[in-house]
């Protein structure tokens, strides 16, 4: 069965396995799940060319929904020119769905580095391209791409065309500033329900054409620390070094946790499941996306 499942954190490593599993393959098909149905899906990847050659069919944002047992039968007799991929947001290893093709096909799970796990990836990304990055700029990376895996990457690539001995001032200098201070006043309100500042911060962070998809990425790490401290029950110590976090970020979300029931939260990582999928997938204005999320969770 040359069938794949993949989930992974990062959109870079994510093309870098596509790449190796296409790489002899001159058809490449793709679809997005939101915008295609599994019937649909199915029937390209049963569909023979006259020239019988290879092909690969390749579906982001798949889900198991009530029409899986399409993909299933489909998968009982796939076609042996076709190469699937389907590319999930999370795996739910107990389904039957699951279990068949790490039987028959191949699992793919890039898992979210941890903290000590982050920063010795990047830093060994740096050494294999022969860039010097002190600890020091490292963090200030970090702290300016919010932990993003990819936008540090992106980063250092962009650094290393000016200087490949990346020191602090070369970031303070050179570097994007995806997240700055205004943008955790404003996640700080948005999480503490502070309704009365947020307008005026939005139309502040509108006004001066603040990067959305960075601070995005910020609320959604915002909440998962709430939804962690809420149903832990960890010290704000322990929990903090399970997490990577400094103790003081996990008792600032035990603060807003009590503000917010679990079905709140629950509700919350939907919702800006489906503002990531629009901001990146959309030709709309990612204010208005990002205005309709506020709308949504008020």
């Amino acid at each position: 069965m040359n069938t794949y499942l993949i989930k992974s954190f990062s959109l870079r490593l994510l093309n870098e396995e596509l790449e190796k599993i296409t790489k002899d393959i001159p058809n490449i098909i793709k679809f997005s799940f939101n915008e295609t149905s599994t019937r649909e899906i199915c029937e390209e990847c049963a569909y023979y060319s006259l020239l019988d050659e290879q092909k690969c069919v390749i579906v982001f944002g798949f889900k198991i929904d009530k029409d899986v047992n399409i993909m299933e039968e489909y998968l009982k007799n796939p076609n042996p020119n076709t190469t699937l991929v389907l590319v999930m947001d999370n795996f739910d290893k107990r389904t039957t769905f699951y279990k068949n093709i790490n039987k028959n096909g191949k699992v793919i799970e890039l898992a979210e580095l941890k903290y000590n796990d982050l920063n010795n990836s990047i830093m060994n990304y740096a050494k294999n391209k022969n860039i010097k990055l002190s600890v020091d700029a490292l963090n200030k990376l970090l702290l300016f791409n919010n932990d993003n895996y990819d936008l540090v990457l992106g980063e250092i690539d962009k650094l290393s065309m000016i200087t490949n001995n990346i020191d602090e001032k070369a970031v303070e200098e050179y570097g994007a500033k995806l997240v700055i201070q205004e943008n955790f006043a404003m996640c700080d309100a948005i999480t503490n329900k502070d309704y009365k500042n947020i307008s005026a911060m939005l139309s502040e962070f509108e006004s001066g054409k603040g990067e959305v998809i960075p601070f995005v990425g910020l609320l959604t790490s915002t909440y998962l620390l709430i939804f962690h401290a809420k149903n832990s029950t960890l010290s704000n110590d322990e929990l903090g070094k399970l997490l990577g976090v400094h103790q003081y970020r996990i008792k600032l979300a035990r603060d807003k946790a009590r503000k917010y029931t679990s079905d709140e939260l629950y509700k919350i990582f939907d919702l800006l499941g489906e503002l990531d999928y629009s901001l990146k997938s959309m030709n709309v204005s990612p204010y208005g996306l990002l205005k309709n999320f506020l709308i949504k969770i008020a």
